[in-house]
């Protein structure tokens, strides 16, 4: 799949802006497969960032994570799909190795994102574990955890082409 190819198969849904999104998303993600934009532009976090500014409203904290493990499948072609991260909350990525793979690497985030599930649900403030210190979510910043092999902090990293999507 060619870059192309994703505005091509975007056009559907988006019509003439669809190389233009592509670009964008290829621009944010400079290191990301052509099929890895095109998933990433359907699955788009849009959602997930309008519910987080609802919750901002309601002078409630909000701590995003953007869940980027890939599993060490099929020759490593596969990636972070929807609901992957339930096992690694729950700790129980050995009994889900046809999701991880098993084994002591996908064990190690999944350590780190149940101390800080449990951190979150005794506090309301998932600090605490082994994670880096995870910044309360702002609509300024959009501060997210990226939580992977090596877990980082980031700032709203798909703003730019996101805002491709909405105008």
């Amino acid at each position: 799949m060619s870059l192309a190819d994703v505005a091509e198969k975007l056009k559907p849904q988006y019509g003439e802006k669809s190389q233009a999104i592509a670009e964008a998303y290829a621009k944010s993600f400079p290191e990301a497969k052509p099929v890895e934009l095109w998933v990433m532009i359907l699955s788009s976090r849009a959602g997930v960032v309008k519910t987080a500014n609802a919750k901002l409203a309601q002078n409630q904290p909000v701590y995003m994570a953007w869940f980027g493990w890939c599993p060490p499948l099929f020759n490593n072609r596969m990636r972070a799909f929807h609901c992957l991260d339930i096992c690694f909350w729950f700790r129980n990525t050995d009994r889900m190795v046809t999701h991880t793979g098993g084994g002591s690497i996908p064990r190690k985030l999944a350590d780190k994102m149940s101390n800080a599930l449990l951190h979150f649900m005794r506090t309301g403030n998932p600090n605490g574990s082994e994670l880096p210190q995870w910044p309360e979510y702002t609509q300024e910043k959009g501060e997210v955890v990226i939580l992977d092999n090596q877990c980082f902090v980031e700032n709203d990293p798909d703003r730019e082409a996101r805002k491709t999507l909405e105008s």
